[in-house]
């Protein structure tokens, strides 16, 4: 005897649905996740849902949100880069040891952008050319770094000459919005514009996909991976030059604290748009998460090293409740 029509169609309607259910998740369960830790800091205290909150979130997002666009690059090369932390830290300090000696702002910054650019090129000529393991070779580079920030500021916190105009990096706003958010914003713009729409956010993919058939297909995949780490820490000097105009001092142990969120921004991204792969939107979609998370904490008064276990189990949750909707659906 053969099935039931009206059985069949009615299991292939509820098959149909289940797929559509594990699609939404897979696709948006992130920023899904973000809305319920939104609604729950909220209904937990009052003081989330204030503008001036809202506005603190918004500032704090924007250094670790360039910092996972940078990090973003080099993952999608299927390297890793452990630098960033202390390229962030030592570029701030540079700029503000400069700022210090009474040098204008502008050669500051500049300066400040090439720590992170010589670190970048170190990072790659370990990585690309030396052929040494990714975590291996940029953990030595972030250990040297640190070390550096520390020996020329002695530990002492830089707060001289750290003031308007350059303070307005971190503090001012263009209408309504916090200028760092503007900055993160035009950063964004300018990364998703280089990865969707240009031969090397196409090439950048294919080197990380699969770097032999990229090499076989003309790509010179060496010169793009070199391209990712430089881009990776300039950004991450640009982060750390924004968080010393926003906190109004250069310090050698800033960005220390980021390896955490800026590695768990770019792994929840990865649930985002390309699924499975990092992409710079869901990156700082990522690091807003990870930050109203922060914000949450200290509003609550949660212990720090409560807030990194509920951090690390977010996180955890979240990657694997997407790893095993991908399984299902295959």
């Amino acid at each position: 005897m053969g099935r039931d029509p009206m059985i069949v169609d009615g299991s292939t309607r509820k098959d149909k649905g289940q797929r559509a259910i594990v699609d939404i998740l897979e696709n948006y369960g992130t920023i899904l996740g973000l809305v319920i830790i939104c609604a729950v800091f909220s209904f937990m205290t009052p003081a989330f849902l204030t503008r001036d909150n809202l506005l603190a979130i918004v500032a704090q997002s924007s250094a670790i949100g360039i910092i996972s666009i940078g990090l973003t690059f080099v993952m999608i090369t299927e390297k890793t880069d452990m630098s960033f932390g202390s390229c962030c830290g030592l570029s701030g300090m540079t700029t503000a040891f400069l700022l210090s000696r009474h040098l204008h702002p502008v050669p500051a910054i500049l300066l400040g952008l090439c720590v992170g650019l010589i670190i970048g090129l170190v990072n790659s000529w370990l990585v690309v050319h030396l052929r040494i393991q990714s975590v291996v070779a940029t953990i030595s580079t972030q250990a040297i770094a640190f070390g550096l920030a520390y020996l020329y500021s002695g530990g002492v916190d830089i707060h001289d000459g750290v003031e308007a105009p350059f303070t307005l990096l971190g503090k001012g706003f263009v209408g309504p919005v916090p200028m760092p958010a503007v900055l993160l914003l035009v950063i964004l713009a300018g990364a998703i514009f280089f990865m969707n729409y240009t031969r090397f956010g196409r090439y950048l993919y294919a080197v990380g996909g699969n770097p032999i058939a990229a090499k076989f297909s003309g790509i010179r995949v060496q010169s793009y991976e070199v391209l990712a780490y430089v881009i990776c820490g300039v950004l991450a000097s640009a982060a750390g030059i924004l968080m010393v105009a926003r906190l109004g001092y250069g310090a050698a142990y800033t960005g220390q604290g980021y390896l955490l969120d800026g590695f768990a921004s770019v792994y929840l991204g990865c649930t985002i748009l390309k699924r499975g792969k990092p992409n710079v939107v869901g990156s700082v979609v990522g690091a807003l998460f990870m930050m109203i998370l922060n914000n949450g904490f200290q509003l609550l008064n949660v212990d720090f090293v409560m807030q990194i276990l509920a951090k690390g189990a977010a996180l955890l949750l979240i990657v694997t409740t997407h790893s095993l909707l991908a399984l299902k659906k295959d």
